[in-house]
């Protein structure tokens, strides 16, 4: 049995729906010419992100689960306006303390996207994002922090997960994958690579914003528990063993290291029972944390593992718990 998964913390490169796809973040290195130019090649200078110094600054970096990605947004290229960065600015600017948010977070990315990787696909950024064509999302954000020195309110950052399960497809699992090595294998090499670039990415935004704003790291609801609502055979087998992954290679990884910056971090997969046993029911049929997922993420409509608007609202809710600014 392999697990036909669509759209997961990636998009879609081209009009197919791909399982992860790194690679569709970049948009080029940066370079203007061609191969048979005997000009060097000139890196024009990125725009500036125009910000008002009236406000505070809200930064948002990572993946698709802060860009907002939504089943629809394969064919449509809109991201959903409820993204947790959207409702983060809105509630904040509505309690009436000025937050102007940028979004910066790219469909797809990995970690090492975000620090080695030039530009990202407008359709694969959140709704009035600033786009960074030549440069990496980690530079960019050097570039608009050194902009609002003194002014900066938050930070947060939503990445790894395309870092470790990008290895379920790499390694073809299905079933329960815990008992594939190469699976195993790759899930290991891969949280040693997030922890480094993450590392990077903290380290880097913490000397520019200082120790008291606050960085706020999340992970992700574990969305393939909502496999567990298929009754092909191994798909129950696959949502089980999805429990490793976050227990036991992502979310240790991101633990430890936004602790070792001095951030917070939410683990948002505790928190929505991906944890927990898949034994308990309240209807006798579908465990509480596949019932939860199926509410979070549109994995259960859609084979989708983005957050629902109530996802989004739930993450959003956990980090102005951490860092009230209203």
């Amino acid at each position: 049995m392999h697990v036909p998964l669509r759209r997961h913390l990636a998009a879609a490169c081209g009009g197919v729906a791909i399982l992860l796809a790194a690679g569709c973040a970049a948009t080029g290195t940066g370079q203007v010419g061609n191969a048979a130019s005997t000009a060097p090649a000139v890196t024009p200078a990125p725009e500036p992100v125009p910000l008002d110094p009236a406000k505070g600054l809200y930064l948002s970096l990572g993946d698709s689960y802060a860009a907002g990605t939504n089943p629809g947004s394969y064919s449509s290229g809109k991201t959903s306006d409820f993204a947790f960065p959207n409702q983060i600015a809105s509630r904040v600017n509505a309690a009436g303390t000025p937050l102007q948010m940028v979004n910066l977070a790219c469909s797809g990315a990995t970690s090492q996207d975000v620090v080695g990787v030039a530009g990202c696909a407008s359709n694969l950024m959140g709704g009035d994002s600033t786009p960074y064509p030549t440069e990496p999302q980690l530079a960019a954000a050097e570039r608009v922090l050194a902009a609002s020195a003194g002014n900066v309110r938050l930070v947060t950052i939503v990445v790894g997960g395309n870092d470790v399960t990008r290895c379920l497809s790499d390694t073809n699992a299905s079933g329960d994958f815990r008992t594939n090595p190469a699976t195993t294998a790759c899930l290991t090499a891969a949280s040693t690579t997030l922890r480094e670039n993450l590392t990077e990415i903290l380290t880097r935004v913490r000397a520019l914003v200082g120790p008291s704003v606050p960085i706020v790291g999340l992970t992700y609801p574990d969305s393939y528990l909502g496999l567990y609502t298929r009754t092909e055979p191994g798909y129950q087998d696959y949502a089980r063993a999805s429990q490793e992954v976050f227990q036991t290679h992502l979310n240790p990884v991101l633990r430890d290291t936004y602790a070792s910056a001095g951030a917070e971090f939410v683990d948002i997969t505790q928190l929505t029972g991906g944890y927990d046993a898949l034994d308990t029911t309240t209807d006798g049929t579908v465990p509480i944390p596949v019932q939860t997922v199926c509410r979070l993420t549109y994995m259960c409509s859609d084979d989708d593992v983005h957050a629902t608007e109530a996802g989004h609202t739930f993450i959003a809710d956990q980090v102005l718990a951490l860092a009230p600014l209203g």
